[in-house]
């Protein structure tokens, strides 16, 4: 019996002594205020759309009592408190720039968190840092401080550095090229913002100025050109152009916007580009052949093979003919109305002066069809784009003989050659 109540005065020593153990936790522990967005923050401000920006953050309530009831308060950080907190380079955002939503915050039983918010003025910001001496140091520093409430004094501040940016359009990719055979084709174009867009506007497309454009009848502009940017899309709805197949060869349509409904936002610098291939005729080394091929350079195929830098020559160190050296072009079908364009090899010699072009269905007899004796360019690496040439009927066989070079040779040589026709 002794023991048994010497045993329960034991257990009753050890609860008294678990009571004053927990007695000797400071009250100020039982809440720990901290801010969730701590240390060192960027907030985007737009620039020139008079409008403001906005940075939230969060005030929390942790510790040992969550049920606590406790408040905060905000205040600026004086630089002599950012210094010790490592932060000595920084300078602080003079306060007419920006203002708090709250400074006060009260948390009751149930409520372990409330949201605060700088409200910054971004044009007025703008102005001030452009004539700051190192504008990328100006930060708004904030901090809470309690009565009530213990303080994490690693996560109760942020320095909240702007970062100006002015709003602006551009193409998603600086030029496209449309290939249009047979029946009209459609392009779908895009314009970009370099964030995704806060607002709703639209944006006005319009044709611009340049060289070798396409004739204004030759195509459409869905919607009178307008497209939109969504709220959260950094993309533009579509815009569609659509080419008809009326004309032969390679057509320019440059781009630009006129009208941004949104205020402030800056339209691309340069024009976009829609390179337009009008009823190009898919060349084959098969459908190719010359009377006078160079046996050791210059292969008639590298005409068609996309690449400048390549070339065909025909022949100069044999004499396989006394006629005008040729090459010709044996089609799937006949043409009666077609264009061509070529580019010269960059090289000084062998550049085509005079060239006669003859049709012909059987390959033995041959039409002329017409000489162009005037424009042929005798620069390395230039570019001749014919006009459109009309036959007096549909040939299936078209030869171009070189009757003349600039520098007085048999021979001649091309980079690259293209065919138009319908």
């Amino acid at each position: 019996m002794n023991k048994i109540t010497k045993y329960i005065a034991a257990i009753g020593v050890l609860s008294l002594m678990g009571c004053e153990k927990y007695d000797l936790i400071p009250a100020e522990y039982n809440s720990v205020l901290l801010i969730k967005e701590n240390g060192s923050q960027e907030v985007t401000l737009y620039t020139d759309v008079n409008e403001k920006g906005t940075f939230e953050f969060t005030v929390m309530k942790a510790g040992k009592n969550p049920q606590a009831v406790t408040s905060a308060e905000t205040e600026v950080m004086t630089e002599a408190q950012m210094t010790a907190l490592g932060y000595s380079t920084n300078k602080i955002l003079p306060a007419e720039l920006y203002s708090l939503s709250t400074t006060q915050f009260q948390f009751g039983a149930d409520n372990m968190y409330q949201k605060g918010s700088v409200v910054l003025n971004n044009d007025a910001i703008k102005t001030f840092l452009s004539t700051a001496e190192n504008p990328a140091a100006y930060v708004v520093p904030i901090q809470i401080k309690s009565a009530t409430s213990k303080i994490n004094t690693e996560k109760n501040y942020f320095l909240l550095r702007p970062i100006l940016l002015k709003p602006s359009v551009d193409y998603e990719v600086s030029e496209k090229e449309i290939a249009v055979n047979g029946g009209e084709a459609t392009q779908e174009i895009f314009f970009t913002l370099p964030f995704a867009s806060p607002w709703d506007f639209e944006c006005t497309v319009a044709t611009s100025t340049g060289s070798n454009l396409l004739p204004a009848g030759q195509y459409t502009i869905e919607n009178g050109g307008k497209i939109t940017f969504s709220k959260g899309s950094k993309r533009s709805s579509a815009l569609r152009v659509t080419v008809k197949a009326d004309l032969l060869g390679n057509y320019n349509l440059p781009l630009k916007i006129s009208h941004i409904s949104k205020e402030g936002v800056a339209k691309p610098t340069n024009d976009f580009m829609l390179r337009t291939v009008i009823n190009k005729i898919h060349l084959t080394k098969e459908m190719l052949a010359t009377n006078a091929q160079e046996p050791s350079e210059g292969p008639i195929a590298n005409m068609i093979d996309g690449n400048p830098a390549t070339y065909f020559h025909t022949a100069w160190s044999v004499h396989p003919t006394d006629d005008a050296h040729n090459f010709s072009v044996t089609l799937a079908n006949p043409i009666r109305k077609f264009s061509f364009q070529y580019t010269n090899r960059n090289h000084p010699n062998g550049k085509p002066k005079v060239i006669k072009i003859l049709g012909s269905n059987d390959g033995t007899n041959f039409t002329e069809i017409t000489t162009i004796s005037s424009g042929l360019p005798a620069g390395a690496a230039t570019i001749y784009t014919s006009g459109v040439i009309e036959a007096s009927a549909a040939y299936k066989i078209l030869r171009f003989d070189v009757t003349q070079t600039y520098a007085g040779s048999k021979y001649f040589c091309l980079a690259e050659l293209s065919i138009f026709g319908k």
